[in-house]
């Protein structure tokens, strides 16, 4: 216990240190003007950041409800929003994401099986991983255009990181299309692994990779009866990723730019940079690196002052507010019924 307890302070010191990094890295040079800047917004400016902020996660838990109403017809809508900030917290707080372990711990509370919530979260991560990779590819392309000749260094690495999003896709796809050829190739590996010694026991992970691979299958053959919810999903995913990539067009406007189709289309680019960027790191929430990337990246278009208050505005209302709700809604699904016991004691006192 004491272990764990050591090692969430850890995370939680480790995030706070890059958090600080990503704020002295914007405020060193201008820390006064972009200050100023903030204080001068107005209130509803602001409130509208906040809301886009919030609806993306509350799209990503409509999405996680469509999906697994199949499973649980008592599932609502607030579950998968919940879900869904359960995600956005331990994705922000711990390396590598840990996103899927703690989707799986609040599914689990709503009676869900293993097997169901693997279905479901393997289904949420096709479907958004397809949308983003479909999305990415078409912006990228625009940007070599557009924003490239400017950021040239930049858009390269953001292409990397294009690479390793659409080639999860493309193995999925590979899985799915050439079960057998997979098989094979996975055998062999096994194989390999097992002579360098790197594998221990060679017929326990080959079985553990067969009934994988029966368990993809499976998803695969039931994804094509859910054609409906499929379409929904990837038109709920292409809002949701859209309202990302357009919150520092809001952030921009409410600093008083007035923005042509060309600048607005040249933002979604740069926005698609950096979450493309963000596949070359395993820190926690990509702090420190994805600010530091978005003030670098977006100084071409409006210096660094605006880029400065334009990157604290956007990490604010796609993170730090959603780090926070998360933590929260992770202690309430964890001391749910604690709390339900307690009050009923106190009642009948």
């Amino acid at each position: 216990m004491r272990k764990k307890v050591s090692k969430v302070i850890g995370q939680i010191l480790l995030l706070a240190f890059l958090t600080a990094f990503a704020l002295w890295f914007a405020l060193r040079e201008n820390g006064a003007a972009i200050i100023l800047q903030i204080q001068r917004l107005s209130i509803l400016w602001i409130l509208c950041i906040v809301v886009l902020g919030i609806l993306y996660y509350v799209i990503q838990g409509y999405i996680l409800y469509m999906i697994a109403k199949k499973y649980n017809e008592k599932i609502q809508i607030k579950d998968g929003v919940c879900n869904a900030y359960v995600a956005a917290f331990f994705n922000g707080v711990t390396p590598l994401g840990g996103g899927q372990i703690a989707q799986t711990y609040a599914f689990r509370k709503l009676k869900m099986s293993y097997g169901d919530i693997a279905s479901v979260l393997w289904k949420d991560f096709f479907l958004y991983q397809s949308v983003i990779v479909t999305y990415a590819s078409i912006l990228l392309i625009l940007g070599i255009f557009m924003v490239m000749p400017n950021i040239f260094f930049y858009y390269l690495l953001a292409v990397v990181g294009f690479l390793i999003n659409g080639s999860v896709i493309f193995l999925l796809w590979t899985m799915a299309r050439f079960p057998n050829a997979y098989h094979k190739i996975t055998k062999v590996i096994i194989r390999i692994g097992f002579k360098l010694r790197i594998v221990k026991n060679q017929e326990e992970v080959s079985k553990k990779l067969d009934h994988q691979m029966e368990e993809f299958t499976k998803q695969i053959q039931s994804m094509k009866k859910e054609k409906g919810m499929i379409r929904k999903a990837v038109c709920c995913n292409i809002v949701r990723q859209t309202i990302n990539y357009m919150i520092p067009v809001i952030n921009i406007y409410a600093l008083g730019y007035s923005l042509h189709l060309k600048d607005i289309v040249d933002i979604l680019i740069m926005s698609c940079l950096i979450h493309m960027l963000n596949a070359l790191t395993p820190l926690p929430g990509d702090s420190g690196w994805t600010e530091s990337a978005f003030i670098l990246i977006f100084s071409v278009m409006l210096g660094r002052i605006d880029a400065g208050t334009v990157m604290i505005l956007w990490r604010t209302a796609t993170y730090y507010i959603h780090v926070v709700i998360g933590g929260f809604t992770f202690l309430t699904i964890r001391y749910k019924k604690v709390m339900r016991k307690e009050c009923l004691e106190s009642v009948v006192e």
